[in-house]
């Protein structure tokens, strides 16, 4: 063996034993991370009920899911209201406001695959798309803000937007308590709900709010 294939050997053991290394810190990053979290810190045990978090759950899953289908038909009735009160809308804005309707229709999330995180990030993305769409349509209208209905629909797309990240962080935060609840208090789950499936609930992204 001579002295440039040496040294190649060396510089890949090398390599490896960094990469080896750096997956076990990283392992005991997530590990640590994971056992930070303790639910009794958050709450208080004998008052939390299983069935009110439960519900709590069930309230705002149904909460994130209502807001995206608030911007789909009120995308749609955008372009209806707009017809129906004489507005020109050309051909390029109509179709791209379809198209990017359409794809949010196509890409929406349920309540498993928003723990997918390439799902979700391709959904926001198509959201965003549509939020374009509807603000180039607004500037191809002119003296948008003269008609009433148009305007409103547009402000509550905006604010249910808006109040999304907020829905899903609330969200986070009852599943993490939801997914520590049965992990580390079962006996008082089943006591509480005993006809309850006693399955961890998925996070937005995929990722635990820690």
């Amino acid at each position: 063996m001579n002295i440039k294939q040496y040294s190649i050997i060396v510089l890949l053991a090398i390599f490896t034993f960094g990469c080896d290394q750096k997956k076990q810190a990283d392992n005991k990053e997530e590990e640590t991370e994971y056992e930070g979290y303790r639910l009794e810190d958050d709450v208080n045990i004998k008052e939390l009920n299983s069935n009110v978090l439960h519900q709590e759950l069930d309230s705002l899953l149904n909460e994130a899911l209502a807001s995206e289908k608030l911007k789909v038909n009120f995308s749609k009735q955008i372009m209806d209201d707009l017809v129906l009160s004489g507005v020109t809308v050309t051909q390029k804005n109509r179709t791209d406001l379809e198209t990017a309707i359409k794809a949010v229709e196509n890409l929406c999330y349920n309540a498993t695959s928003l723990g997918n995180n390439d799902k979700m990030v391709a959904y926001d993305k198509a959201v965003q798309n549509l939020l374009e769409s509807i603000g180039e349509l607004e500037k191809s209208v002119g003296g948008f803000e003269k008609y009433p209905r148009p305007s409103m629909l547009v402000e509550s797309i905006d604010n249910a937007y808006n109040r999304d990240i907020f829905t899903r962080g609330y969200y986070n935060e009852a599943a993490l308590r939801w997914n520590y609840l049965i992990k580390d208090y079962s006996d008082k789950v089943k006591e509480e709900m005993p006809d309850a499936l006693l399955q961890p609930v998925p996070y937005f992204y995929g990722e635990e709010p820690i």
